[in-house]
């Protein structure tokens, strides 16, 4: 892949694909990727022996891959949209509630990382049946078929051949579940295959399929994956602060009523500061996580006021360079973000009673690598 090559995935609030050079990617026809990978499924799961890796016919709700607070705050969204009618004790108490969760949610970013992939174990998954015979599921259900005898209710009500015309419907349903399963299989399996070779588009397959900061976007922030090559990725974070940090503490008064306090600066900024610093974080370790790639870097723009033209524009805050064994030496639970970007290269202008100030992009020397 020689340089100059280009091609962009966005991830807003409202999720959209946005892919350059003409070749299509994880937008065009089916998704590309039916699994998931440590977390709960609804239907039969496959395993590989000694490994963590599944796959399933039937797909499970990514809420299973965040933790309790982003769960919670959908919840609490839910309630505020869909009942009006509250009382105003209630929705009151909803509000103060939906507050703290969103602040515990800010806090908890780095919880919500996703757990590597494996992909060359991902390859070595075996079919989970010979095409052109008789799938499992289908077997079980032609089992029931077989075995089934009429009761005396039955008989008696003539329920005998409805019941024999529902265990064949199950049989059908059956086949089609096991021509699902083995298509997810045969994808996945295509899927490592490409992952492994370094192509591009099947990395675009990846991060829209496992949707790895989907709890960072529901909070407003967005995010512009750009892979330059197989072993590098230069990430646009949208930050969008005013849709993020709260400007106000919301508390309840004794009698239940809704009190709402303008948030000191310093806590908006220490905030803000924290929420950057670990979405960084999360968004490197996820990546190195989902995709064989060395190097990532990471610019967080948000807006401001231009001192010069007066206008509301955008700027890069924060611009940081991080490689993949970097990361992997950081203790993950005793980390503390705001020092750990020290580390790496980067440029940073932050104070605590006036927040970021605009900087210039790391300088971005490609690897230039052949995918």
């Amino acid at each position: 892949m020689g340089q100059g090559y280009r091609k962009s995935f966005k991830i807003a609030p409202g999720v959209r694909l946005n892919i350059t050079n003409e070749v299509s990617g994880a937008n065009g026809g089916e998704k590309g990727l039916r699994y998931r990978v440590h977390s709960r499924v609804q239907g039969r799961t496959e395993g590989v022996s000694g490994t963590e890796i599944s796959y399933t016919g039937l797909i499970s709700n990514r809420r299973g891959m965040y933790n309790s607070a982003y769960n919670r705050l959908l919840d609490i969204t839910r309630q505020l949209r869909e009942q009006d009618n509250l009382q105003e004790l209630e929705r009151n108490r909803l509000e103060v509630e939906y507050f703290e969760h969103k602040l515990e949610m800010i806090q908890s970013i780095p919880k919500g990382a996703v757990r590597p992939i494996d992909w060359v174990e991902v390859k070595s998954i075996p079919e989970p049946f010979e095409m052109g015979k008789t799938g499992p599921l289908e077997k079980i259900a032609q089992e029931n078929a077989y075995h089934y005898k009429p009761n005396l209710f039955a008989k008696l009500f003539n329920k005998d051949e409805k019941k024999r015309e529902n265990l064949q419907n199950q049989i059908k349903l059956a086949r089609e579940n096991d021509l699902r399963d083995y298509q997810s299989w045969k994808r996945m399996i295509n899927t490592a295959q490409n992952v492994l070779k370094g192509n591009v588009d099947s990395y675009f397959d990846v991060i829209h399929e496992f949707a790895p900061l989907e709890d960072i976007s529901g909070l407003g922030s967005g995010f512009e994956f750009m892979i330059h090559n197989s072993h590098e990725m230069e990430v646009n974070f949208d930050v969008n602060s005013d849709s993020v940090v709260p400007n106000e503490v919301l508390s309840l008064t004794k009698n239940g009523d809704l009190s709402k306090e303008q948030m000191p600066k310093e806590q908006y900024f220490q905030i803000l500061q924290d929420y950057v610093f670990s979405c960084t974080q999360r968004i490197a370790r996820d990546m190195f996580s989902l995709l064989p790639l060395k190097t990532i870097c990471i610019h967080a723009l948000d807006e401001q006021r231009n001192t010069i033209t007066g206008r509301i524009e955008k700027f890069i805050i924060l611009s940081v360079k991080i490689d993949k064994h970097s990361v992997q030496s950081l203790n993950l639970d005793l980390l503390d973000y705001s020092n750990s970007i020290k580390t790496f290269e980067h440029h940073l202008n932050f104070n605590q009673t006036s927040g970021f100030r605009p900087v210039q992009k790391v300088e971005w020397t490609s690897l230039n690598v052949s995918s």
